[in-house]
């Protein structure tokens, strides 16, 4: 996938997930202190999926 294409996707689902997920909590009445962590925890994993490489090298293993 193209990088600027997935970081695109990335954004608007972020900004989509977190407008749906905090519209939902809110209306069943669940304080803030009790998902805030698990949102942020998730919008991470989302914002290092847009930035981080799909293929990994080996530059921290060493030949002996």
């Amino acid at each position: 996938m193209n990088t600027a294409l997935k970081i695109l996707f990335g954004i608007i689902g972020l900004s989509l997930f977190l407008y749906l997920s905090s519209t939902i909590i809110s209306f069943l009445g669940i304080e803030n202190t009790a998902y805030t962590m698990y949102i942020y925890w998730l919008a991470v994993l989302i914002i290092f999926w847009m930035i981080l490489p799909s293929k990994v090298g080996n530059m921290f293993s060493t030949v002996i």
